[in-house]
Order: C-alpha cells, then sequence, then structure tokens
C-alpha cells in the first residue's frame, strides 16, 4: 500500500487520461483505505473474468463487479489466487 492509502496496480490498457500510466508504467488507484488491518474487502470480477479486490464500502469502478468474497486484504488476495487460474482475459481465451 502507498502512503495515504493508494494503490499502484500495472497498467492493463493503453490510452490517455485517468487510469492512464505514469512514465515508470504504473498507474495509481487513488481509493482512500484506512491503513490498518482490519479494513474489508471484497473480491471483484470484471467482464473479462479478471478478479482484484476492492475497499468494502467504496463504490466499484465501472464494469466490476462483486464476486462473493468479502474479507480482509490478505484474505481476498489469497481467495483471487486460487480462484483465477487463467489470467487471459475471456475475449482472447474464446479468439483462441
Amino acid at each position: 500500500m502507498e502512503k495515504g492509502g493508494s494503490r499502484r496496480v500495472a497498467n492493463v490498457e493503453s490510452g490517455s487520461g485517468p487510469g492512464a500510466p505514469g512514465p515508470d508504467g504504473w498507474c495509481v488507484v487513488g481509493a482512500r483505505v484506512p491503513e490498518t488491518n482490519e479494513a474489508t474487502y471484497i473480491a471483484v470480477v470484471n467482464g473479462e473474468e479478471q478478479y482484484s479486490v476492492w475497499p468494502a464500502g467504496l463504490d466499484l469502478p465501472a464494469g466490476w463487479e462483486a464476486a462473493g468474497f468479502t474479507g480482509t486484504e490478505e484474505a481476498c488476495l489469497d481467495h483471487v489466487a486460487g480462484t483465477w487460474r487463467d489470467i487471459t482475459p475471456r475475449s482472447v481465451r474464446r479468439s483462441a
């Protein structure tokens, strides 16, 4: 977790504007999250069947929905690691 509660995530889309990568190839999701191990997160999934975690109580970004698991950040990351076996986006799997 970056200082102040922002999280650096790898950019998966090209382009410019909000969410585009900076010069270091990373983009910052700027949600303010309590910096404790007690914070509650939810596992989320998008239409490409890609998983992530998101702070509970914050509106989900467009294109993401709850994946049915809530817990600490670590527990959610463990759930995602056990669930998301093939990281290939769904559209790519379908075209193969």
